[in-house]
Order: structure tokens, then sequence, then C-alpha cells
């Protein structure tokens, strides 16, 4: 959850059109959350902005929404972790390079594997039920466009 003041609130293009869409000009928070940069398809100039998401189920919903708007091109997504969620002393702030999805029986999203270029984490019980069978089928939802190779420390995940 992002805590902000509803007094610093900001109408922007998109608020006029749907009024569920709120924007604040900063937000505070104490969870992992997420920055989806995006671009208008055929403009590079043209910048939609940062969307910040501050759920794991947000961002899942807002990818679906980009996959099925051809408008939309997502140039790259950032992760912010505090630290109980990266085992660290500080805030830790990632490109996102892959982003998998595991599925209950019900297709709906129960875990979700981050990956960035040095780290990866792993939530669990995203929305649904658990599905404690094995191992996991994990689907990719985003791949990063690839501009060099990542060099990449050894792969250990991070629970969050």
């Amino acid at each position: 959850m992002f805590v902000s003041d509803p007094q610093e609130e900001v109408i922007t293009h998109i608020g006029k059109v749907d009024p569920s869409h709120k924007s604040w000009p900063r937000v505070d928070t104490s969870e992992t959350f997420f920055q989806v940069h995006t671009k208008q398809q055929g403009d590079p100039k043209l910048t939609f902005g940062v969307i910040l998401l501050a759920t794991p189920r947000a961002l899942i919903d807002y990818l679906e929404c980009c996959q099925r708007d051809e408008q939309i091109r997502i140039v790259q997504i950032i992760i912010s972790t505090p630290p109980h969620a990266n085992r660290s002393r500080a805030w830790r702030t990632e490109t996102l390079i892959k982003l998998e999805v595991g599925f209950d029986d019900n297709e709906v999203p129960n875990s979700i594997v981050y990956r960035t270029i040095d780290e990866t984490y792993y939530e669990d019980r995203v929305h649904g039920k658990r599905k404690d069978q094995g191992q996991q089928i994990l689907k990719t939802v985003y791949k990063a466009r690839s501009k060099r190779p990542a060099h990449r420390k050894s792969e250990q995940a991070v629970v969050i």
C-alpha cells in the first residue's frame, strides 16, 4: 500500500477520463513496489510516464493490460525492495529482467519470481491458494529487452 496525502492529489489527463486513476507527486511505502516505464509504440519520443504499482497483483494486471494494448511498449520495470525483503540494511532498487508467475488450479496467480541482474526474489501466495504439489510450472509474463548480455552473480533466491 502507498501512503499519500489526499490533498496533494494531482489531476492528470488519464484521471479526467478515468476517475479511479489517482496521481500524487510523491508516495511513501514500506513494502516492495514497482515502477513501470512505458512509451507509445511508433513514437520514440512520446513517453506515457512512470506508473507506480504497490502490489504484485497490480503489476500482473497492468502487464496484462499492456499486452492487450498494441500502442503501449514497456521500456523497463524497476523493482524496489525494502531491507526486510532483500535481506540487507537498505532499500534496493533494481531493473527487472524477467518476471515469472506460478498459477493455482483455477489459473489464479499464487507465486512470482522476480529476476534482476544480481538477485532472484521469490514471493509466495500472491493471490489464490498455494499449490503444494512439487515443482510448480512458471509462466514468463515479462522479459526485458536485452541491450547487452547480463552479468549475473550466483542464482540465489531471496524470499520476500
